[in-house]
């Protein structure tokens, strides 16, 4: 009978974008809830300039081709799409209201799985949709980029308070008690075990001036039951607060957790060789 091993990486990095193995797929409007949102907050202060660059590479594009639009060609030529945001902060659906080249839609679908969103209602993610259009005018040097004007991007993430939670700060949190703190917390779920269910979950914490965790999120769960408990663990523990020029200030952490199953006799926290 295999005997369990569960290891808690002791690194905490910076929230970072993952890619998933399956692209963004292309389809017609979704009847599913969603909330409706204005303003895309990314979750990683370093991605806010990826609206900008898909606008300018769309751009590039119809220069490359030399597109001429076949009713106006002075007309402008406009992308416009909706983006459906799972409560991960991953967009998995995508729909074409308006586009002159399904290649060019292919291109933002491709782009845009990689993006990492942090919607939240009362506190809680949520499922969000959000309107994205994307307009060119010609000039004597090629399409231009209307100003983003339909498109706006916040972040750092605000709280309910208006609190940014940063990113970096000079000093961060670490658990109080060790990661040994943490990994007592966490207990190998069953079904975890009887499927056979290995890997590593990353969980985001947000974590207040006291090193208090406000909030957990999911950043890539392995299932099995494992993402719960890591997110319980994590969501349970105490952390000295976050230093900023000397003064305690909220942060956003990556915390991530390897589950293991081992087959040797040897048990603790760290993996078998």
């Amino acid at each position: 009978m295999k005997k369990i091993i569960l290891i808690l990486v002791a690194s905490f990095v910076l929230f970072s974008c993952g890619k998933e193995k399956n692209g963004v797929k292309i389809i017609e409007p979704v009847k599913e809830k969603y909330l409706t949102i204005q303003i895309l907050n990314f979750a990683d202060e370093s991605q806010a300039g990826l609206l900008d660059s898909l606008n300018n590479r769309i751009a590039k594009m119809l220069n490359d081709k030399k597109y001429v639009n076949p009713v106006n060609p002075q007309k402008p030529v406009d992308f416009d799409y909706i983006i459906y945001i799972n409560e991960n902060g991953k967009v998995d659906k995508l729909v074409v209201l308006e586009s002159p080249l399904p290649e060019i839609d292919r291109f933002v679908a491709n782009q845009i799985k990689d993006w990492n969103l942090d919607v939240l209602f009362e506190g809680e993610p949520v499922k969000s949709k959000f309107n994205m259009k994307f307009s060119y005018f010609k000039t004597g040097k090629g399409y231009t980029p209307f100003p983003r004007t339909n498109l706006k991007v916040s972040t750092p993430i605000p709280d309910r308070t208006g609190s940014p939670y940063f990113i970096a700060a000079d000093k961060m949190p670490q658990p109080v008690g060790g990661i040994a703190a943490i990994q007592k917390k966490i207990v190998y779920p069953e079904e975890a075990k009887s499927s056979g269910v290995e890997g590593r979950v990353f969980v985001k914490a947000y974590i207040n001036e006291k090193g208090e965790v406000d909030r957990v999120k999911l950043i890539k769960g392995i299932g099995g039951g494992c993402d719960e408990a890591a997110m319980q663990a994590v969501k349970e523990t105490k952390f000295t607060p976050a230093l900023q020029k000397g003064k305690p200030v909220k942060v956003q952490v990556s915390v991530p957790i390897i589950f293991k199953l081992a087959s040797n006799g040897n048990t603790g926290s760290q993996s078998k060789k």
